[in-house]
């Protein structure tokens, strides 16, 4: 090829690529390099694009290739961080991050990922200053917003008030010029049977599916005809066992906001219930739009939205309490015994005999994700391990193998007195092997202010007592939902000194700890944790009272 030919193969290639025509680029890419090996661009891209088919390694090598020609390009740092961060790397994919932003302080996406990739470490106050970053870089990015609203959540510093001031200023920037004055044709009976539509990112194997798949299962299709819109990130066996629970499946990954609100409009949904709020593969820029008469939040996010086009958010008695109000542009409605119904992990081993029984010392865990794992939560556990001195503390989570990770809290448990030998740290674990897991652990310790949900699920099933520190926001009383309606609320803490106390009293009962091993799996297949028939039902009742409303009005 002349050097003409090459940059015109290189620009069909570019052309390819930006149209998601993968295949065709890369070959075009590779006879690039074959014709002139050091062809910065076409190295660079086919890295990047090897990247997004999941071919890490060869990512890996071709952007170092891209590094060495070109020092001074952001793009090629970029790309390998990513590479890292896909491995869970995450404090060497920081590193790159930075390098691109030395060489590109307005590289907005190096700073988005910079973010994630702290809040991966638990690394809160840094991550959210990321995202400030990225945001100030591109105040128009839906995306970048959402990740700073969600990890405001984590930081323990901040109220709900600060936190749902930002939510409001973010809606009034971004959602509420969109709200479609077009009425609706819907069929105005009231008691007729209704379209519901779900929209989820996550119609996947996802902790979202441990809740929602009782529900899909369980609708009453004479009184529901059930619409799912998707746009996962993958699918699996899990998307088709769900798409078999609707009765109407749209596939929306490719379409623009703007379409799939046509979409919903031409379907007359008459509830459309978002699963995702400001969590990543969001499409909040559907509700803004108003394409429903009723519009609920559920489930996948930890608060407001703060969408004046959001109609109602569903929570029950214990994680939203009367007077929290003030803290939702969302209508709460409370269902009467829990806001979510549990499906166990298929092929859950045994429960087994309780750890401490043989060990002769209690085993504390923690499986929450780091970026939930605040000092807050660290002070509380190096006080009951420093009270008990023979316990141990095991800790579970993506990014735990990262030496960086490791070393903030072993200093933490370090500075106050806690030797490393009593701590273990295990990164990502597949399900099976986490589940068996808690065959080795006694007491699961919760987080705070953000609350596991369905970890603290999965080690309920498994036998193992979780304590957890109940605070005002919703994020902070997901524990006390779950072991309330189990009729464990010795087990909910109010203060950072009664968390202590019923840890250490629970773990100086043998007795009570035995018995809740016995009995735990049990006591929740018999609760309104996953009771799904009576659930579905009670949240069926509750869409047809927000249709009842709209009627009326």
């Amino acid at each position: 090829m002349s050097q003409v030919t090459i940059e015109q193969a290189f620009q069909h290639a570019f052309e390819h690529h930006r149209a998601g025509r993968l295949q065709e680029a890369e070959g075009i890419y590779r006879q690039i390099v074959a014709a002139q090996p050091d062809h910065f661009n076409a190295i660079h891209l086919l890295g990047a694009l090897a990247f997004q088919v999941g071919a890490l390694q060869e990512a890996g090598e071709l952007l170092q290739r891209a590094m060495r020609l070109n020092p001074a390009a952001a793009e090629p740092y970029y790309h390998f961080g990513c590479v890292l961060q896909a491995q869970n790397k995450f404090s060497e994919a920081i590193t790159y991050y930075r390098l691109a932003i030395a060489r590109n302080a307005a590289y907005a996406e190096a700073w988005n990922n910079l973010g994630n990739s702290m809040k991966e470490l638990g690394e809160i106050p840094d991550a959210i200053a990321a995202f400030r970053k990225r945001v100030e870089i591109d105040p128009a990015n839906w995306s970048a917003q959402s990740n700073l609203l969600l990890t405001l959540w984590y930081d323990a510093r901040l109220s709900s008030d600060e936190i749902v001031a930002e939510h409001r200023r973010w809606n009034e920037s971004h959602a509420a010029g969109l709200v479609s004055a077009e009425p609706f044709d819907n069929d105005k009976r009231s008691d007729r049977r209704l379209r519901i539509g779900y929209v989820s990112p996550d119609f996947r194997r996802h902790p979202v599916t441990s809740f929602l798949e009782p529900l899909l299962a369980n609708h009453d299709h004479t009184q529901a005809e059930v619409f799912c819109y998707s746009h996962p990130l993958h699918v699996d066996e899990v998307t088709a066992r769900l798409r078999g629970h609707a009765d109407h499946w749209r596939e929306i990954a490719a379409l623009t906001d703007e379409q799939i609100a046509a979409m919903i409009r031409q379907d007359r949904i008459d509830v459309l219930v978002d699963l995702a709020g400001h969590t990543a593969g969001n499409r909040l820029g559907i509700f803004a739009r108003k394409p429903a008469p009723v519009q609920v939040s559920y489930l996948g996010y930890i608060g407001t939205t703060g969408m004046t086009a959001m109609d109602y958010r569903v929570a029950d008695g214990q994680t939203d309490p009367l007077g929290v109000e003030k803290w939702y542009t969302e209508k709460l409605v409370r269902l009467p015994r829990s806001f979510a119904c549990y499906q166990p992990p298929p092929h859950a081993p045994e429960v087994g005999v309780l750890p401490a029984a043989a060990n002769g010392y209690i085993t504390f865990a923690s499986f929450n994700a780091l970026g939930k794992i605040t000092n807050e939560a660290l002070g509380l556990w190096a006080a009951i391990l420093g009270a008990l001195p023979d316990s141990r503390l095991v800790m579970s989570a993506v990014g735990l193998q990262d030496p960086a990770a490791q070393r903030r809290i072993r200093d933490f448990f370090a500075t106050r007195g806690i030797p490393v030998d009593r701590l273990e740290f295990l990164g990502f674990a597949p399900m099976p092997q986490y589940l068996a897991l808690h065959q080795r652990i006694d007491i699961l310790l919760d987080t705070f202010p953000v609350n596991g949900h369905t970890i603290t699920c999965h080690a309920l099933w498994m036998g193992v007592p979780a304590v957890t520190l109940a605070g005002k926001s919703y994020a902070s009383r997901l524990g006390a939902s779950v072991l309330t309606n189990l009729g464990l609320t010795d087990l909910v803490a109010s203060s950072s000194e009664e968390y202590v106390l019923k840890a250490l009293r629970l773990a100086g009962n043998a007795v009570r700890m035995k018995e809740l091993r016995q009995t735990l799996r049990d006591r929740m297949a018999n609760s309104a944790l996953m009771n799904a028939a009576q659930f579905s039902r009670d949240l069926e009742d509750a869409y047809r009272e927000m249709w009842r409303q709209w009627c009326a009005r």
